[in-house]
C-alpha cells in the first residue's frame, strides 16, 4: 500500500526476487496516482443524448440545411479541474478536440456524423473517471422529382421522393404536404387541394 501523502503522478515499480544460492530476477513496471478527489462523478452532456435503441445515445443531428450542433460537456459543479484537460475522439481514436477548461464546447457541422467519446485527463494524460461515448446522426436528405399538372385544372400531378436517403441510416417515415400559392386573380378560384399517397414500406402522411 501506498501511504496516502503519496503525490499523484507517475511512479515506477521494481519487484526483485532472490534465491538462497544468489540468483535474482527483477521486473519494473510503471503505475500513475491520481487524486481522487478530482475524479468527477459523470460527464455531464448538453443537449442531452437520448438513448435510441442499440448504439450509443445520440446527442442531435447535422446535415447541410442544418445549423451547427453545439455540444457541451462539464462536469458537476464544485468538481476541481485543476490540472486536468478535455480530449474529444472519434470511435477510431482520432482526436477532435482538447481543452484546458472546466468545460468544452464543440460544433459539429455536416459530415461529422458518427461515433465519439469525451473523456477528462490528469497531467500526466491518464483519463481520470469513466469515458463517455455518444453518436452525432447524419439527417436525412429530402429529394423530389415533379411531373405532370400541366394544362386546365384539375390535373395530375406526381411527386417521387426516390432521391431522398440517409448516409447513417434508413427513412422510416414520410410526410407529403400541400398548399395554394396565391397569385393575382386565380387565389378566388382555387380547389381544396387533397393529394394521393402512394402505398410505401414506411409510414407515410399526406396533409
Amino acid at each position: 500500500m501506498f501511504p496516502v501523502d503519496t503525490p499523484r503522478g507517475l511512479r515506477q515499480i521494481t519487484l526483485t526476487v532472490s534465491d538462497a544460492l544468489g540468483g535474482t530476477d527483477a521486473r519494473v513496471r510503471q503505475i500513475a496516482l491520481i487524486d481522487v478527489s478530482q475524479i468527477p462523478v459523470g460527464i455531464a452532456i448538453t443537449p442531452e443524448p437520448v438513448i435510441t435503441g442499440s448504439g450509443a445515445p445520440v446527442v442531435g443531428s447535422v446535415g447541410a440545411a442544418l445549423a451547427p450542433l453545439e455540444v457541451r460537456f462539464s462536469v458537476p459543479e464544485g468538481t476541481s479541474t485543476s490540472g486536468t484537460s478535455w480530449q474529444l475522439r472519434r470511435a477510431d481514436g482520432t482526436v477532435v478536440a482538447v481543452d484546458g477548461g472546466t468545460s468544452l464546447r464543440y460544433s459539429f457541422v455536416a459530415g461529422q456524423q458518427g461515433e465519439y467519446t469525451i473523456l477528462r485527463l490528469d497531467d500526466t494524460n491518464q483519463p481520470i473517471g469513466t469515458p463517455v461515448s455518444f453518436r452525432v446522426n447524419a439527417a436525412p436528405v429530402a429529394a423530389i422529382s415533379i411531373s405532370g399538372g400541366v394544362g386546365d385544372a384539375p390535373a395530375a400531378v406526381a411527386l417521387r421522393s426516390t432521391g431522398s436517403s440517409d448516409a447513417d441510416g434508413t427513412i422510416v417515415a414520410w410526410a407529403v404536404g400541400l398548399r395554394p400559392l396565391r397569385a393575382a386573380g386565380l387565389d378566388r378560384h382555387r380547389s381544396p387541394l387533397r393529394p394521393t399517397c402512394s402505398p410505401t414500406p414506411v409510414p407515410t402522411r399526406c396533409a
